[in-house]
């Protein structure tokens, strides 16, 4: 603030007083309060107008001092009179400004997340709000304890190992920017400070190097680290074929790459269904066999790995999805992954293992029949059982069951599925069994040693290689029986006159023959002569005896290879039954070829021969009538008698009797006709 004071030391008034106060090139105009006239900063005038003999005019002019010009400022006051002492007109005075600075400064940090081992960028602004140039400007910015420094780019010199920034000169209204990239650290202090330290020149609004918060040439910038650990999970299986129902060994290993320690780390590996639990060990926590979740005990150190192992007992295989497909992966975790999310299934904090297991069963077979020491030509029923001891289901069974010579399939009850001598199974269950029944016809001679064996199956039998036609092993079984005697009796018929006449003997040759092996006994031929025979001579056999009234033939004993024969004669009755049978109606022994006494006509133990009689009717006629002499329009009655001395009956008979011109006819009445 300029203050001039005019003063009219007389003796006169002064009129027309005018003072000029041009502000110089150091200065500029703010305001004037004059005690009288009036000032004009364009003009650099203040006009006072009359000034009375020893009157005072005082003027106060504010300037604003700018940062470079010229100081000196002169006034110089004028009037219309002459002024008796001109020297005192003039005054001057100068003044030496002090250079003022308005040092800000300003610190920020790059975007959240400041993730623990990435890297952050902190910018420093400083800014010079004048109006004097700063000069010898140092700021310390130095990292604590949460950083590591990587880079900065800065107008200046920066000095990363005590933090200091020399700027040097900030030209008003302009700012200095350092920008240091660091790396955020695990732990440690992360309060970074930047501060103005030093300046040449005085600022009003701060003292630099004071370490005072509030002034404005000191800022701070804090974060909140986001702790990172980054967690793997690598799960590996001791034995990628097992068995089925061998124990197989996971190992779940958990390795923390860091930066940070991991807390609250919970891996799930809940073992899938092809699996079941046997034990476990651990070197940290615990692990639950029923939620699958292994749960750390405190922190899973920085560059730590820490292993699970489960024991488990592969299961029978069922066909299920996924069934042997195991998964470990990270479900919690008190700290940021910084490349997978706990849970997501995705990233190297999850590790999937797949076994192949071999399915495991174990077959045995046994076979039996029902009767040991059967006759030949009865049945017997083989029956051939399958079981499955497991533990796996047993698939694509095939039972190889091929009847010997010494027996003909009758049948079975496998519902189509045993063809060709293979009885094919497609499931046993663990635990379970199947039975096949055979029902086959014993024959006469052959192989009697009957075996089953087991020759495919899908998977491992743990006691027994299928089809490796090893009897020691369970897998095959046999049954061998003891056939009873067997003969095969069969008969031959003939007849020596197939169109003989009614009346006539026929002789009827009945043969009998046992082709064996074994001698025959209790050999009984029935040969009943039918209506249209009567038995009419002892017969005459080579062995046995003949009974006409029951038609049986006992024979008895026929060795191996013998042959019997029986003759019969018998007359031909003129009506009846032609057609005569013979049939083998018992044995002790049992027919290969044929049932005594089925009445079965396609069997070679029957024969049937059929005669066709000639028939024979010897016919005649005796006519007589009633009045041998009548007279003429007398009515006579001519009798006419047929008869047939046979020994046929007559069929088709047709007696002719025209009566000549001497009758006329009146009526007939025949007996037949």
């Amino acid at each position: 603030v300029f203050t001039l004071e005019v003063i009219n030391n007389g003796p006169s008034d002064a009129t027309n007083v005018v003072v000029t106060d041009n502000l110089p090139s150091g200065y500029t105009f703010s305001t004037a309060t004059a005690s009288i006239g009036t000032y004009s900063a364009g003009t650099g005038q203040w006009t006072i107008g009359s000034l009375a003999n020893g009157a005072k005019a005082t003027i106060d002019i504010s300037a604003i001092v700018n940062p470079t010009g010229i100081y000196l400022n002169t006034a110089t006051a004028t009037s219309t009179e002459t002024d008796g002492n001109p020297d005192d007109n003039t005054s001057s005075v100068s003044s030496t400004p002090r250079a003022i600075t308005d040092l800000s400064l300003t610190k920020t940090v790059s975007a959240a997340p400041h993730n623990v081992g990435s890297d952050v960028a902190f910018t420093v602004t400083v800014t010079n709000a004048g109006p004097s140039a700063a000069t010898g400007v140092n700021v310390v910015d130095y990292l604590p304890s949460g950083y590591t420094y990587v880079s900065h780019t800065s107008v200046g010199v920066y000095f990363k190992d005590n933090g200091s920034w020399n700027i040097g000169t900030i030209n008003n209204g302009a700012s200095a920017v350092l920008t240091v990239v660091a790396r955020v650290n695990a732990t440690g202090d992360y309060r970074n400070t930047a501060q103005v330290v030093s300046s040449n020149e005085f600022d009003p609004n701060s003292t630099p190097g004071n370490n005072s918060p509030t002034e404005n040439d000191q800022a701070q910038v804090v974060i909140t680290p986001v702790q990172l650990a980054d967690l793997s999970v690598v799960k590996t299986v001791d034995l990628a074929t097992p068995r089925v129902g061998d124990n197989v060994k996971f190992r779940i290993a958990l390795s923390n790459a860091g930066p940070s320690d991991a807390t609250g780390v919970v891996v799930n590996d809940l073992l899938s269904s092809g699996y079941a639990f046997v034990s476990y060990t651990s070197t940290s926590g615990l692990y639950n066999s029923t939620s699958g979740d292994w749960t750390l005990s405190g922190s899973v150190f920085n560059g730590k790995t820490e292993y699970l192992d489960i024991i488990a007992k592969v299961n029978p295989i069922t066909g299920t999805a996924n069934e042997y497909r195991n998964t470990a992966q990270v479900i919690a975790s008190g700290q940021t992954d910084p490349d997978s999310i706990p849970n997501d299934g995705i990233g190297d904090d999850f590790s999937t293992i797949s076994t192949v297991p071999t399915a495991l069963i174990d077959l045995s077979l046994t076979k039996s029949v029902d009767n040991i020491a059967p006759q030949a030509g009865s049945n017997v029923v083989f029956t051939v059982i399958i079981k499955n001891a497991g533990p796996s289901t047993a698939t694509g069974v095939e039972v190889i069951d091929k009847l010997p010579s010494g027996y003909d399939f009758v049948s079975d009850d496998a519902s189509g599925s045993y063809v060709n001598n293979i009885w094919s199974i497609p499931t046993i269950a663990a635990g379970a069994s199947v039975v096949l029944n055979v029902t086959a016809t014993v024959k006469a001679d052959g192989i009697y040693t009957n075996v089953a064996e087991i020759t495919k199956a899908n998977e491992t039998d743990a006691n027994s290689t299928p089809n490796n036609n090893i009897l020691a092993e369970d897998d095959q079984d046999q049954v061998t029986i003891s056939r009873g005697p067997l003969v095969d009796l069969s008969l031959t018929k003939k007849v020596d006159n197939k169109t003989p006449n009614v009346g006539e003997n026929v002789v009827f040759t009945i043969e009998v023959t046992n082709a064996g092996p074994s001698d025959a006994t209790g050999v009984v031929v029935t040969d009943k002569l039918p209506s249209g025979y009567s038995f009419v001579s002892p017969s005459i056999q080579s062995v046995g005896s003949y009974d006409p009234i029951l038609g049986s033939w006992t024979i008895g004993n026929l060795a191996n290879k013998a042959k019997a024969t029986l003759n019969i004669t018998a007359k031909v009755l003129p009506t009846g039954n032609y057609d005569n049978v013979a049939e083998v109606t018992g044995t002790n022994e049992v027919d290969a070829n044929s049932t005594p006494g089925n009445n079965d006509a396609t069997e070679d133990d029957q024969k049937k021969v059929i005669v066709t009689p000639i028939q024979s009717a010897d016919l005649s006629v005796v006519k007589t009538v009633n009045i041998t002499t009548p007279k003429v329009g007398d009515t006579v009655t001519f009798t006419i008698e047929v008869k047939n001395d046979g020994p046929s009956n007559a069929t088709g008979v047709v007696i002719k009797d025209m009566l000549p011109s001497g009758y006329e006819f009146v009526s007939a009445s025949p007996t037949a006709g």
